[in-house]
């Protein structure tokens, strides 16, 4: 078990879009036709640029302090991609890289904080023209170590404000989840 809490709100996407970004014209919405938690999941279609995407949420990051960050991506096959956490300037910690297969794929990354900021985690392309529409659950950032998903609904889970607008809980005394 671990105590943590998902930095990022609305991370399974039950409360729209409203929380979200996009990046170089891309066209964001939920859907119920794929998905990893709950009843809906993001939708991206991305523009020609070869850097479409989203900001899947804001938070603010403390310097010297660890973080991790993951995510279910359904890219499309072949199509490069990009998960990372960047601050407005688009300077990225921790990105990850990876291919999209056409299934769900989870990606993990991490990194350290370097100074009090408004960072974001984001999900793009990585240098491809490619349009296709790709889709994104279970969005999460929190201190220590990568765990499993938390989410406000999710047994052992709490909202620390508005559901599916607030960040979550995970109870350490929970043996659902953790590292």
């Amino acid at each position: 078990p671990k105590e943590a809490t998902n930095l990022i709100t609305n991370p399974s996407y039950e409360y729209g879009t409203a929380t979200l970004g996009t990046i170089e014209s891309a066209v964001l919405g939920t859907t119920s036709q794929y998905q990893q938690f709950g009843a809906w999941s993001l939708f991206c279609v991305p523009s020609s640029n070869g850097t479409s995407g989203a900001t899947l949420g804001t938070y603010t990051e403390a310097g010297g302090v660890d973080y991790a960050f993951s995510a279910h991506v359904r890219g499309v096959n072949g199509v490069p991609y990009m998960l990372a956490a960047a601050n407005a300037l688009d300077e990225k910690l921790g990105s990850v890289a990876f291919t999209g297969n056409g299934q769900w794929q989870y990606v993990v990354g991490s990194y350290t904080g370097l100074t009090a900021t408004s960072r974001h985690l984001i999900v793009r392309k990585d240098g491809n023209s490619n349009q296709g529409t790709f889709y994104v659950d279970g969005a999460q950032l929190e201190v220590g170590s990568v765990s499993t998903h938390i989410d406000g609904d999710q047994a052992g889970c709490a909202w620390l404000g508005a559901p599916h607008n607030s960040q979550s809980y995970r109870s350490g005394q929970y043996r659902g989840g953790g590292s």
